[in-house]
């Protein structure tokens, strides 16, 4: 395991820059401002993994971050997952996990119907 290493925005900036910090800081939290959704996708391992002498089931990774809505996409041995973090503002967050495997079937499905219609690499 890690340990976290804590980075503020003048750091990843540079303390040698010609724009001020504060100005940087409100730039970026004004941006961040205007996000609603945010998905990331990591791909994990491609076959199953152990910790400690334990085989691992499943893996899944979250990120808190100041928008309405926090989609983490993990794929792990063949299977995929998805984390959510809301906003609370949102009443009621469970609505959307209720929703998921419909509506990812739908657009399966819908993927599927278009096979061949664009190039793929492999």
């Amino acid at each position: 395991l890690r340990k976290k290493r804590k980075y503020n925005i003048k750091s990843l900036y540079g303390k040698f820059s010609p724009i001020p910090g504060w100005f940087v800081r409100d730039r970026l939290l004004a941006l961040n401002s205007k996000v609603t959704t945010m998905i990331s996708n990591v791909p994990g391992p491609a076959k199953e993994e152990s910790m400690c002498g334990q085989r691992l089931d499943d893996i899944q990774f979250i990120l808190y971050s100041p928008v309405g809505m926090y989609m983490g996409v993990l794929s792990y041995n063949g299977k995929v997952s998805v984390s959510l973090a809301c906003d609370a503002s949102l009443e009621d967050p469970a609505d959307i996990a209720k929703l998921w495997d419909v509506e990812f079937d739908k657009f399966c499905e819908e993927v599927m119907a278009h096979e061949g219609d664009f190039p793929v690499k492999r």
